[in-house]
């Protein structure tokens, strides 16, 4: 059943993602600089395993214990689901944002994070963290 609350948590998460990828990105990007397409991929991934930690310990809490994966099944699913949802979406905004229309990386970023993210939730909602029924 869907939650507002649960929904809520999620956004929480999310959000502190964001701040996770934005900063992993500009690290690599900037100081370090990695090239942008090289840098996303794995700013994204690093903020997709903090996400699933804080996803499990506080959105979906209730479903650890009755849920019907492990927690090394959630963590591969959740990785499986976001890498799919939220990076080829994320990918694929900022190329073709600044390839096409020469927006701001970060700007870029922005809307490819938003474009994943109810699709996400869904997906995490009825497949990752699903009760054992």
């Amino acid at each position: 059943m869907f939650s507002i609350q649960r929904f809520l948590k999620f956004s929480i998460v999310g959000a502190s993602g964001v701040g996770v990828n934005m900063g992993m990105f500009w690290l690599l990007h900037i100081p370090l600089g990695l090239y942008d397409l090289v840098a996303n991929p794995i700013a994204i991934e690093v903020s997709i395993i903090t996400n699933f930690l804080l996803n499990d310990c506080w959105t979906w809490r209730d479903r650890r214990d009755t849920g019907k994966y492990s927690f090394w099944g959630r963590l591969v699913r959740y990785n499986f689901i976001t890498s799919f949802v939220a990076a080829s979406t994320d990918m694929l905004v900022l190329w073709s944002l600044t390839r096409h229309w020469g927006m701001n990386p970060f700007v870029a970023k922005g809307i490819g994070i938003g474009l994943g993210m109810m699709l996400n939730f869904t997906a995490n909602h009825f497949w990752t963290f699903r009760t054992a029924t």
